[in-house]
């Protein structure tokens, strides 16, 4: 848990390592018996700034037995709202411990940790500290803490869980579905059913993208997510007393599409290849949690708002969808264009 927490603060704080004022969070190695992979997440200081591969493979300095480990094809992908670009590539095969090279250095009074997992377990963790030279001794400490974490913890489980409450904490076109879902009203046990409905669709995509078996670009799926929020508002205008209640149906069916967004969120982040299944499960976990909760307070201010308002409450969440569809509408329109 020490090790854990020790991780999150690492991963808030502004890590300095490349050009640009560009910020390196963690370093993360995973070594199977098919190869190493590794895995870097950076902070970038503005939407301008442009991070090169190039310049992350000379700026790096990621060794083995001391000598310059040799990179395979790489990936770089940027997500600008969050200012974050990150970078994987396969690692060709050495002997020798990994490290940082003392060319790597945090900017003073920071941080910066290199994560090594083999065989399931996490192997070494290593802190490289502006304070301290980079040698030996500042690397044997973390070293004493070897193969102490298992991949099926509750730590990690914790970890990939938290990821999952803020993709969707910070994703507003999601929380607008989730919101348009629970806008015609119900009981509490009826919008459960809804949003699990809503999760166990998004699951099935997000799993598939991530494993790498199958994946819609970005700007295939960004303007549907904006559509699907068109189609839950336009339920709720529609909608007559007596109709039955279609929301589980479209909650599943816009859940295929919005699993392919959030796909984005634990592939770019990464995760241990060898911890697919407690990542994707800890992930999930965290979306749901987050969804019930948005779900919750949606319900509470819908009848807060009926019990203020009986007569006008049909013709406010009515006005209220309507919002929805221009705002979903206007994103469609700009994720097209763009």
């Amino acid at each position: 848990m020490k090790r854990l927490s020790l991780l999150l603060l690492l991963l808030s704080l502004p890590l300095r390592a490349f050009a640009h004022d560009v910020n390196v969070d963690v370093v993360r190695l995973v070594v199977t018996r098919k190869g190493a992979f590794v895995s870097v997440g950076l902070h970038k200081p503005d939407k301008k700034t442009q991070v090169t591969d190039t310049e992350i493979r000379r700026r790096l300095g990621l060794l083995q037995g001391g000598k310059p480990a040799e990179f395979g094809r790489s990936a770089v992908t940027t997500d600008d709202k969050a200012q974050m670009v990150y970078w994987q590539a396969p690692v060709k095969a050495g002997e020798g411990d990994y490290s940082l090279s003392r060319a790597f250095r945090p900017e003073q009074g920071v941080q910066t940790v290199l994560m090594v997992f083999q065989d399931g377990k996490l192997k070494s963790e290593t802190v490289y500290d502006s304070a301290k030279p980079q040698d030996k001794a500042n690397a044997s400490s973390a070293g004493k803490r070897e193969a102490t974490l298992s991949l099926w913890s509750w730590s990690l489980l914790l970890s990939y869980g938290k990821l999952g409450i803020w993709h969707l904490a910070t994703g507003l076109d999601h929380i607008l579905f989730v919101i348009g879902l629970v806008l015609a009203g119900g009981r509490l046990r009826q919008i459960v059913k809804i949003v699990t409905c809503f999760t166990l669709a998004h699951s099935i995509t997000l799993g598939v993208a991530a494993l790498g078996l199958y994946s819609l670009s970005p700007r295939i799926v960004e303007p549907l997510i904006a559509l699907s929020i068109v189609g839950v508002a336009l339920e709720t205008i529609l909608r007559k007393p007596d109709s039955r209640d279609i929301r589980p149906y479209l909650a599943f069916g816009f859940g295929l599409i919005h699993g392919f967004g959030f796909a984005g969120g634990i592939i770019e982040k990464g995760f241990p290849r060898e911890a697919v299944a407690p990542a994707l499960l800890g992930f999930n976990v965290g979306l749901e949690i987050a969804q019930i909760a948005v779900a919750s307070v949606s319900l509470a201010l819908l009848g807060y708002v009926a019990h203020l308002q009986p007569l006008k409450a049909p013709k406010i969440r009515t006005c209220v969808a309507y919002g929805l569809s221009i705002v979903a509408l206007f994103w469609f329109v700009q994720r097209i264009v763009s």
